[in-house]
């Protein structure tokens, strides 16, 4: 759908040369044709043809090429509950992920697990998803149970909470130019608001309960929608 709601669809089937989708399923527990413990967030490399997932069920980080060829894995030590992804492409190739175990916390490493960093580990419970705004090289995550938004520099310097009311149980964010958008477990709708003051926000009706929220953006059309997923 559109930033204001309008178009609303669903998305059944999209078969072309140009797009391929990758889903993580919980329940079936599989992601394309590679078999997982319990696959949660997902990220793709589309330049370097790399598919990355988080695994909470073997508490894992794996990755492997867009066929589902080549599985390797990436992080498996210290890590207990990983769960959201995320690949940054630029200054540097660094992955992201939210652990929500034992010590719960936020790390990055580079694609082959080295040089690993934690971006926050203070005053964490349940953060889930995690995005990039590539406009300020800043972090943002959610937590659902302490219902707050999140953000830091990429290296995890300078964080701090985004000043909201009422955000509900945000579970997936995502960031466009000067709004952040997240949804609520609890509600079927998505919200956005400033990025930096957190003023501003509106609700947007789904119609159904989402477990992700992606943002596509086609600058030269000045379009923007929202893309919303259901994990069932």
């Amino acid at each position: 759908m559109h930033f204001d709601g309008t178009d609303y669809g669903t998305l059944t089937v999209c078969l072309c040369s140009l797009l391929l989708i990758y889903f993580a399923h919980i329940v079936l527990k599989w992601i394309e044709r590679e078999e997982v413990g319990l696959p949660e967030g997902l990220a793709v490399d589309w330049i370097g043809h790399k598919l990355y997932w988080t695994d909470r069920g073997k508490s894992l980080v794996e990755g492997s090429d867009l066929n589902g060829k080549y599985c390797e894995i990436i992080i498996k030590e210290g890590i207990s509950q990983p769960r959201g992804m995320l690949f940054i492409q630029w200054p540097s190739k660094r992955l992201f992920w939210t652990d929500i175990g034992i010590n719960p916390q936020i790390e990055s490493s580079s694609l082959q697990g080295s040089g690993r960093l934690v971006i926050a580990s203070s005053d964490l419970v349940w953060h889930s998803g995690i995005a990039v705004d590539y406009l300020t090289d800043k972090l943002y995550w959610c937590d659902a149970k302490q219902s707050v938004i999140e953000m830091s520099n990429l290296d995890g310097s300078k964080c701090q909470r985004l000043p909201q009311k009422d955000v509900g149980h945000p579970f997936a964010v995502a960031v466009f130019e000067d709004h952040v958008w997240f949804s609520d477990w609890t509600m079927p709708s998505i919200t956005r608001m400033n990025k930096r003051t957190g003023k501003n926000s509106e609700q947007i009706p789904a119609y159904i309960k989402m477990e992700a929220v992606n943002i596509f953006a086609k600058r030269g059309l000045k379009l923007l929608s929202v893309c919303v997923m259901k994990v069932l």
